[in-house]
């Protein structure tokens, strides 16, 4: 494999979606494709949201659906309210949470 080979795919593997999810009570970064439902995804500011499911803690999480919405503002997502990948277009702006994922998402 030459030099240019090997960067590109250095270059794959950082620009693969990840999330933290916890698994038998231990955190762990897996790429987006490989969250199953039932998995504990932790989102903050700057990720995308993985898979559709459910908000299960979280202070003042806020999502930024402009894209799909055309809203200037973020929505605030209250706790055990349901949040949906939309897409991928579908970003946390602020605070962080934990979702518990029911099914696949966009990003998958």
């Amino acid at each position: 494999m030459s030099k240019a080979e090997q960067a590109l795919a250095r270059l794959r593997a950082i620009a693969l979606p990840s999330v933290w999810v916890i698994r038998d009570a231990t955190p762990s970064r897996i790429p987006v494709s490989e969250i199953v439902p039932g998995d504990i995804a932790r989102i903050e500011a700057g990720d995308r949201v993985p898979a559709d499911g459910r908000l299960i803690d979280g202070q003042h999480v806020m999502a930024d659906e402009s894209v799909l919405s055309g809203e200037s503002l973020p929505d605030s997502e209250a706790a055990c309210s349901a949040v949906r990948s939309s897409s991928a277009a579908k970003a946390i702006s602020r605070s962080r949470g934990r979702a518990a994922t029911a099914r696949w998402g966009a990003l998958r």
